[in-house]
């Protein structure tokens, strides 16, 4: 997913643990800062990963 607000927004489903387990991909995201997300950003997120974007305050202000 390619978010302005977030470069470093990743998916990281699929990478293996020290047990040889991994997560499906599309179910675990990594990012650095979220403040700089676009409404636009804000909106791919809801919808593209909602059950990752539960943990995203419900009003969020972006930047213009």
């Amino acid at each position: 997913m390619n978010l302005k607000g977030a470069p470093n927004f990743r998916d990281i489903g699929g990478l293996r643990n020290a047990r040889g387990r991994s997560v499906r991909k599309g179910r675990v995201f990594r990012s650095d800062h979220l403040g700089a997300l676009t409404h636009d950003d804000i909106t791919a997120l809801r919808s593209d990963c909602s059950k990752s974007a539960t943990r995203l305050p419900k009003r969020i202000a972006p930047r213009a």
